[in-house]
């Protein structure tokens, strides 16, 4: 184990499950801000919990077990657990994992700077937080929290360590207010209800988030999140408000943008690498998103 400044705790080992089932492990995370960046041969770790976690795998696979389900995460997912929710791991095959943890009270922190307007953290800095509850899910990194967790490993200067620390709290409680907002929005009585709607429209997004320039029909996602059809497009619509079709589209013309600014393809060949059977079909999707034709975009001054 090394600290940087006495702020965070970055441990390069494996906790046994003696300690783990003592709780001498999540007593440490509640207190600071953590990293485990292990290279771990294959294990199985009896069920645990801890404050706010998300978990990265830079190579191999591991599968964290909430009860009778599982999941398995990936080199480019990031797995969002929430405060208190116990799991299990299991590393099938060789695997180097990342994971921070953010404490609740840091957590607390950010979600009320994020959630709360100007006038409200002049008028009333201590009004409480939304209920940090939602379901244990996959997500694509959107905000840049996997390059924050990994510069923080790196990092030995006291001030910049804490200037990132603050950066990763923050980071964490977009993900996690981005949960519990889609879960409030899911329409069913009881919250457990809501969770796990949100939990397998949250799969289907994540089919879509991996792999935006592939036509998944709306029978694929549905089958993969375990709902009807017509019922994943209702919760869908209610959690992330947009259909599955305008969630792909979306990401597709951000892809597209990013590939045209970078000059590298041609047209067309960008067209491809977004799912588009045409040039002509994606210069007329492109020119309804953004307002101009893929040529012009590209030539715009910056780009």
């Amino acid at each position: 184990m090394r600290t940087g400044g006495g702020q965070l705790d970055i441990f390069d080992r494996v906790w046994t499950a003696e300690e783990i089932g003592g709780g001498s492990l999540v007593a440490r995370l509640q207190a600071a801000p953590t990293l485990f960046c292990v290279r771990q041969p294959p294990v199985e770790l009896p069920e645990h919990g801890g404050p706010l976690s998300v978990k990265m795998v830079a190579a191999g696979q591991s599968t964290y077990r909430f009860g009778r389900r599982a999941i398995r995460i990936s080199p480019g997912q990031l797995l969002l657990v929430g405060s208190g929710d116990p799991y299990a791991t299991q590393v099938e095959a060789a695997a180097h994992i990342v994971t921070a943890y953010v404490p609740d009270h840091l957590l607390r922190s950010a979600v009320r700077d994020l959630s709360a307007s100007e006038a409200r953290r002049m008028d009333d800095p201590l009004g409480e937080p939304p209920p940090l509850a939602f379901a244990p899910h996959v997500r694509a990194d959107t905000c840049g929290l996997r390059s924050t967790i990994e510069q923080l490993a790196t990092l030995e200067d006291p001030e910049m360590l804490a200037e990132q620390l603050v950066r990763l709290s923050a980071l964490a409680a977009r993900l996690a207010l981005d949960a519990i907002g889609a879960v409030a929005r899911v329409e069913a009585r009881r919250p457990s209800v809501r969770r796990e709607l949100f939990r397998r429209a949250s799969v289907a997004r994540q089919l879509i988030e991996s792999a935006p320039g592939t036509r998944l029909p709306l029978e694929a996602l549905a089958d993969h999140a375990a709902l009807s059809q017509f019922h994943l497009l209702r919760v869908f619509t209610a959690a992330f408000g947009e259909t599955p079709f305008q969630m792909r589209r979306r990401l597709c013309m951000a892809r597209a943008s990013a590939l045209l600014r970078a000059g590298n393809d041609s047209i067309g060949e960008v067209a491809a690498a977004v799912g588009f059977k045409s040039p002509a079909a994606f210069a007329r999707a492109f020119r309804q998103a953004a307002g101009v034709s893929p040529r012009e975009f590209r030539q715009r001054p910056g780009h």
